[in-house]
Formats: structure tokens, sequence, C-alpha cells
């Protein structure tokens, strides 16, 4: 009676399911994605990509600021002042038609002074602007940099959005193959357990000669092998781990102080999510074409080379630039006090520059090499398309088929649960042996192992479809 009680003891142990313990030090899948989207090496590159879009539309503005510009030129020899020659002024370009503005004052005097820079004694004071009617008037370097800049402002957080959900997609993999050989080794290090004092005490039943002695080596052949799966999953766990601690950083790219003394969330939680419906999957993949981020970075990509080649079809044109500025000396009348009614307006100087290549070989090649960068990049942008849509389905798919194979495995434990819990009938009657129980009992942990990966890869599938829809780090954002 003794024998059998014992027995009874330990078959329920061996049936109680397994579940996920309660431990302070447990971290959660989210709060696991929260951390790496944090503090990570690569997430911080990722925010990096929103400082570099800010500094360049600073540089791109740069090009519009006001210039003062100025200089000084003299000639002394034998103590004659041959000539001296100084100029200075403002140059304002502006984004309007590359329209630029400028401003300026020049002084000259010497006995060998060139007539060009001949100047009044009191100086010359000059207003005037310059504008590019051929080449340039519809777009020139600094404004289709300005263009590109103000795109790349707006594509970098969608950057920074494509990087972090490619990271926590691989982070995602990571935590749940960790967590899957935490509950491996939870349930082998449970069936172990029970081997061993299942074998202590055949053993010294056969002692006493209540069993035979081949039970004991039966007994034994079973802890060698338990012992042999659990240390298989031991090792597997500490590799595992040590794969995990690549995602997990501290603030100032400091390695996670917590060291490995941390528990993983067991799947369970994730595994009774329902697959999607299907018009929440239908608003997915419409949502797809509008807010995925590898598509919209390259509706961007576009959006920057149609300002390259609008740049490059501008040098089809011949360059005609115009020049004029009025002239004044002094700036006010002789009286000082009242502005000069014919300031500006009788003395002036202009001209224009022209040049235009024959051939225009270099300007068409630039066009066409653009070109083919636009094909290239709406070709790229189909693929794209058609193969995120390909993985959203095969991935909502696969969750569906993993639905039902845990429902199905879930059975299955419940089943082999209850013929052990029969056998254990048996036994308790007589009528069964200690290892036509063990068969039962290795049945239900092969199926206990079953739905642990089942639960698992259900959990990465859904962190697949959530990534293949551009959607993983959206919460993290």
């Amino acid at each position: 009676m003794r024998l059998r009680l014992f027995f009874f003891f330990l078959l329920c142990l061996m049936a109680l399911p397994v579940s996920a313990q309660e431990r302070e030090d447990l971290l959660t899948f989210d709060a696991f994605l929260e951390r790496v989207a944090q503090y990570h090496p690569q997430a911080q590159r990722a925010n990096l990509l929103l400082q570099q879009a800010d500094a360049e539309m600073r540089k791109a503005r740069g090009a519009f600021d006001p210039k003062l510009e100025g200089g000084l030129s003299q000639k002394v020899f034998e103590d004659k002042n041959y000539y001296r020659y100084v100029d200075g002024g403002i140059k304002w370009p502006t984004r309007l038609g590359g329209l630029e503005f400028k401003a300026g004052y020049e002084a000259s005097s010497g006995i060998n002074l060139n007539p060009e820079f001949s100047v009044p004694g009191n100086g010359l004071a000059q207003v005037g602007a310059s504008l590019p009617i051929g080449q340039g008037l519809l777009i020139d370097p600094a404004r289709a940099g300005f263009q590109q800049a103000t795109i790349g402002l707006e594509a970098a957080p969608i950057d920074r959005l494509n990087m972090l959900n490619n990271l926590l997609y691989e982070a995602s993999y990571a935590y749940w193959d960790w967590a899957e050989t935490a509950g491996r080794v939870s349930i082998l290090v449970r069936a172990t357990q029970v081997a061993e004092d299942r074998l202590r005490w055949i053993s010294n039943t056969a002692i006493a000669g209540d069993l035979p002695l081949i039970d004991t080596l039966k007994a034994s052949i079973q802890v060698q092998n338990r012992r042999l799966e659990r240390d298989q999953a031991l090792l597997e766990l500490t590799q595992y781990r040590q794969l995990l601690q690549v995602y997990l950083w501290d603030e100032g790219a400091i390695p996670w102080q917590q060291g490995s003394d941390f528990a993983a969330q067991a799947p369970v939680s994730i595994a009774a999510e329902p697959p999607m419906a299907a018009d929440s999957l239908a608003a997915m993949l419409m949502s797809i074409e509008t807010q995925h981020p590898e598509l919209l970075g390259l509706r961007y990509d576009l959006a920057w080379l149609d300002v390259e080649r609008r740049m490059k079809a501008e040098k089809l044109k011949p360059k005609l630039n115009l020049e004029y500025a009025a002239l004044n000396e002094p700036i006010f009348g002789t009286g000082g006090s009242v502005v000069d009614p014919s300031l500006f307006m009788d003395n002036y100087k202009w001209g224009f520059q022209v040049s235009f290549p024959l051939f225009l070989r270099e300007a068409r090649g630039d066009l066409g090499l653009t070109k083919v960068k636009i094909q290239d990049v709406q070709w790229k942008q189909e693929e794209k398309r058609q193969a995120i849509l390909a993985k959203v389905g095969v991935y909502a798919s696969q969750m569906e088929v993993l639905f039902d194979q845990m429902q199905l495995s879930q059975q299955n434990v419940s089943n082999y649960r209850q013929l052990l819990e029969a056998e254990n009938n048996k036994f308790r009657a007589g009528e069964s042996s200690v290892f036509e129980i063990n068969v039962w009992e290795t049945q239900l942990i092969e199926s206990e192992l079953k739905l642990l990966s089942l639960q698992a890869k259900y959990a990465k599938t859904q962190a697949a479809l959530a990534w293949a829809a551009g959607q993983l780090a959206n919460p993290m954002n």
C-alpha cells in the first residue's frame, strides 16, 4: 500500500500542468522590447538619423544666408602709391527664382590705378541684383539641396522606424528562443526529479526483495536519459541567454548590469491570443501602402531623385545671367540730411553672361543616369510591395495553422494526463506496472514539449507578422 501511495504522489507531480511562475525578476516580452528600443546601440543610431536630418536642413538653409565680402589690394614701390583698391559689400541669395541681391562700396586711389577701378573721391556705392533667366531660373543647386533636405527631414522618422522594426524583429526571435528553452528546462528538470525519486525508491525496494533487481537497471537508464535531455536543455539555455544579452543595454551604451538573474515570460499568454480576424487582416493590408516604413522610405527616395532629375534637366538650358547695379556718389545730397531724389537712377552698371555647351553630352548623360535610378527605385518599390503583401499573407496563414495545432496539442496533453491517471488507477488496483506507467509519462513529457514548441512558434510568428506589416516598432515609437 505504501508503494502505491508513493507512486501516486509521483504521478500526480508529473500530471501537473506547466505554468509560468510569478517571479519578481520576470523579464516580460513587452518590457524586453521596450528596453531594446530605448537603449540598444542600433536604436541609438536610429535616433541619430533625426539629428542628421536636422543638420542637413541647417546646412541647406545656409546656402541662402547673407554673405559679407570684401578685400584690399595695394601696391607701394619706392614710396609711391601705385594703386590702392578697397571693396566690400553684402550678397543675399534668395529662393525666388535664383534672385540674388547685392549691395557694396568701393574706393580707390593711386598714380597707376587701372581706369577700370577708378571711382570718385568719396567712393562709390552700389545696390543691385542678379537673376538667371536660363539655367537656374526654376531650380539651382542651392534650391535643390534645400528641397532634398526637406525630404530628408520628413523621411528621417520613417527610416528610424524601419531600423527599429528590423531590430525588434531580430530581438523577438532571440527572446522566444530563450523563453522556449527555459520552458523546456523546467519540464525536463521536473521529469528528471521524478525519475530520480523513482530510482531511489525502486533501489530500496529491490534491496528489500519486493522488486526484481532488473527494475533498478531500467529505472537507472530512464534517469540517465532524463539527465542527458535536461543537461542539453541547460546548455542551450545558457547559449540563448548569452545571445539575448546582445540586445540588453542600459543608458549610456552600457551592457545591462542585471546579469543572468532574470526569468523569461512563458509564451502561454501570447499563444492564448487568437489569430487576426479577416477584417483586421484586410485593414492591415490596406494600411501597408500608406504606413509601411520601407515603402514610405522608397517613396521619399523617389521624391529625392525627382529633385535631382529636375536639377539635371535644368542643365540642358543655356546659362544666361543678368546683373544690374545702381551707382551713386555720394549716397546723400550735399545737405547731408535729405535723400537725393536721383539716388541710383542715373548711374548704373549692367551686363549679362551666357554659355551653352554645343553637344550637351554631359548634361544628357547625367539626366539619363538619374532616370535610370528612378526606374530602379520604382521597380524596387513594386517588388518590395508584393514581397511585403506575400509575407503578411504567409504569416497570417501560419498563425491560423499554428493556433489550430496548439488546440490539438493542448488536447493531446490533456489526453495523456488522463491516460496517465488511468494507468495510475490500474496500478493502484494491481493491474499495471511501474514501467507501463513510465510509457505514458514519457508520452506526456513529449506532448508538453511539443505544445511548448508550438506556443513559441506562434509567438515568433505573431512578431514576424507585425514586422512584415511594418508595425512591430509602432508601440515603441
